[in-house]
């Protein structure tokens, strides 16, 4: 099993296929619920090729031994490398307590 986390694809999912309620809940300012605005927005460019993408996943799925988790696209792999030098970073402030449940 292959976690594929791509990054923008150029579909038209940002577009025509993307749909949101018109009516914002207060309660909901600061979640996940203005990311679809945020991301997609019209600015917003797409760098990656929706049919390699595509030709990405097919070759891990022949693949004698796939990946656990794939990164598709450069935006992909600055994400996640934000998200790696974050974790380091909490687990280093974290390390006396982590190590202090040693007998």
């Amino acid at each position: 099993m292959t976690n594929v986390e791509p990054g923008a694809v150029d579909t038209d999912f940002a577009t025509r296929s993307l749909s949101t309620a018109n009516q914002e809940i207060e309660s909901y300012q600061g979640t996940a619920a203005h990311v679809p605005r945020q991301v997609f927005a019209d600015t917003q460019h797409m760098d990656g090729d929706a049919g390699k993408v595509a030709r990405a996943i097919i070759a891990i799925v022949e693949s004698d031994n796939p990946p656990v988790q794939l990164l598709l696209g450069e935006d992909a792999v600055h994400y996640a490398e934000q998200q790696m030098t974050a974790f380091a970073e909490n687990m280093e402030k974290w390390m006396p307590l982590t190590m202090s449940i040693k007998r």
